[in-house]
Parts: C-alpha cells; structure tokens; sequence
C-alpha cells in the first residue's frame, strides 16, 4: 500500500448507454436529484473516507459531444469552497481546476 496520501480524488462518469430522449433526441443528464447521481457521490465520499479523509472529492460528468473536461459537469464538496457546509455543489471546469490548484498548494501545511 502506498504511503502518500491523494490531495484531490476524482470520479469521472459517462452515461454513454443512457437512451435518447425522445422529445429533445438527447442524452438525458444525471443531475443532484437522480438516484444514480446520489450514487456517484456516495461511492465517491466512501473512496475519501477509505483513502484520504482530508482529499477534495470532485465529481465529473462528461458531456456527450465535448472532449474537453473544462466543458464537463463539475461537481464539489461546498466545504472546500468557503466555510459552510451545504453538500455538494455544481462548478465549472475552470472553477475545479482552481480549486484542485489551491487543495494542492496547502496539502502540506495541514
């Protein structure tokens, strides 16, 4: 087992089997409400809590037709974004990759 410790853990999920939606002929999303994108975040909190209990857990969601992970969905614990602890909530992929900069760049003074 390795003795370092992950600043940042990510999960990254395709939905590439979903069907089409027959009124917009899209994929749908998963968004916070769905059980699948519950799910994702358990499983995701679980990998922290097992691994590295002080690591930034980011949740990504790829968009079909976008190749850059700066256009995918974002999502993140709100307690690493300020002082208040509201769940998880939706960022850009600029907004992530900041975040992921600044966890990194104080990894060493916690």
């Amino acid at each position: 087992m390795p003795t370092a410790r992950p600043p940042v853990i990510i999960s990254v999920k395709d939905v590439g089997g979903a069907p089409y939606c027959s009124h917009c002929r899209q994929r749908p999303a998963p968004h916070m409400q769905t059980a699948q994108w519950a799910d994702w975040w358990r499983q995701l909190i679980e990998t922290r809590d097992r691994r590295s209990p002080r690591a930034l857990p980011l949740l990504c969601h790829k968009r079909a037709g976008h190749t850059s992970p700066a256009e995918w969905r974002w999502y993140a614990d709100s307690g690493h974004l300020g002082r208040y602890r509201m769940g998880p909530v939706a960022i850009t992929g600029p907004q992530a990759l900041w975040i992921m900069r600044r966890h990194i760049a104080t990894w060493g003074e916690r």
